[in-house]
C-alpha cells in the first residue's frame, strides 16, 4: 500500500508523516526531509495505522509497539464542541421535521 512514518513523541503521542506524492524526491527522501532531528520514528505500512480517526486525539504509541488508543485520555474541548454541534444539528433537524409533519 505505501509507507508512512510514525513519530513517537516524548509524551507518548504520535505524529504521522505521509510521503509527498508530487515530488522529485523518493518516498524515503521525503520522509527523511520531514522528520525532525533526534526524533524516534518507525516506518510502517499505511495499513498499520488505525482507520477510525474519531479518537485521533487518543492515539498513543511506542517504537516497536505500534499505535494504540488510550481510553484514559480526556476528550479535548475542541472535539467536545464538534460532537455537541453535531448532536445539536441532529436535534434541530428532528424538530424541523416534526414541525413540518404537523402542518
Amino acid at each position: 500500500m505505501g509507507q508512512v512514518r510514525i513519530l513517537y513523541n516524548k509524551d507518548k503521542t504520535v505524529s504521522i508523516i505521509y510521503p509527498c506524492k508530487k515530488s522529485k524526491l523518493t518516498e524515503q527522501e521525503c520522509l527523511n526531509k520531514a522528520t525532525p532531528l533526534n526524533t524516534i520514528y518507525e516506518d510502517v505500512d499505511i495499513s498499520e495505522i488505525p482507520k477510525d480517526r474519531s479518537k485521533r486525539y487518543a492515539w498513543r504509541g511506542e517504537k516497536g509497539k505500534g499505535i494504540f488508543i488510550d481510553d484514559n485520555v480526556k476528550i479535548p474541548k475542541k472535539v467536545k464542541k464538534e460532537i455537541t454541534l453535531e448532536e445539536r444539528i441532529e436535534i434541530l433537524e428532528d424538530k424541523l421535521n416534526d414541525d413540518t409533519d404537523n402542518k
